[in-house]
């Protein structure tokens, strides 16, 4: 019996997105980080606390953002968005900074901005899996981008083979289904993954 193989495919437009995001989220740590000095700096401050509040939350999204940038300049992931779950904090303080003022929308904003970074935190390794193929001695299932979905069975496939940024799959009623790899950073270990799969399926099957 074949084992199940799971290929993960990293796509070029998410890892861009994530790194955009990164920097974002340096910018605003780094700024929170000059207001709550400048706050420390004021002879009259009646709230050291979110002046020091701020300082800490800022250089942590710092070091998360340096972390996050490292990681992904290495083609490295984490379980987590690490970045996204440091800035919830600097929004919470900037919310709560907002609501001291007496503004009455604002926080809200800052607040449900919050909330989503939670989430897309914790969701990081899920979105990040999005895309993928899974490959068992019946069938395959592949998910290239999240609107497209493809599924077959070995017994409906003639033959496979990779040209360029593709993955072709005659079918036996003499249609070609097309695995684009175009956007996908680890194509080339995609293809190498799933054709050795498929050697071993064909070789187990004789």
């Amino acid at each position: 019996m074949m084992p199940s193989l799971t290929i993960h495919l990293y796509a070029i437009a998410f890892e861009r997105s994530m790194r955009a995001s990164a920097v974002q989220h340096g910018g605003a740590g780094f700024l929170l980080l000059l207001a709550g000095f400048e706050q420390l700096q004021e002879t009259n401050n009646a709230h050291p606390f979110f002046a020091w509040l701020s300082v800490l939350a800022g250089a942590i999204v710092l070091v998360a953002v340096v972390f996050e940038l490292r990681s992904l300049r290495k083609h490295e992931h984490t379980s987590f968005g690490w970045v996204d779950l440091f800035s919830v904090p600097v929004l919470l303080i900037e919310a709560f900074h907002k609501l001291h003022l007496g503004k009455r929308f604002l926080p809200y904003v800052y607040f449900f901005m919050a909330a989503i970074m939670l989430v897309r935190g914790f969701l990081y390794e899920r979105l990040l899996h999005l895309r993928h193929i899974k490959l068992n001695a019946t069938g395959m299932s592949a998910r290239v981008s999240p609107l497209r979905k493809l599924a077959l069975q070995w017994r409906d496939v003639r033959e496979v083979s990779c040209t360029d940024s593709r993955i072709d799959i005659v079918m036996t009623n003499g249609d070609t289904q097309v695995i684009d790899l175009k956007t996908i950073r680890n194509k080339n270990e995609v293809q190498s993954d799933f054709m050795e799969f498929y050697r071993r399926l064909k070789a187990a099957q004789c």
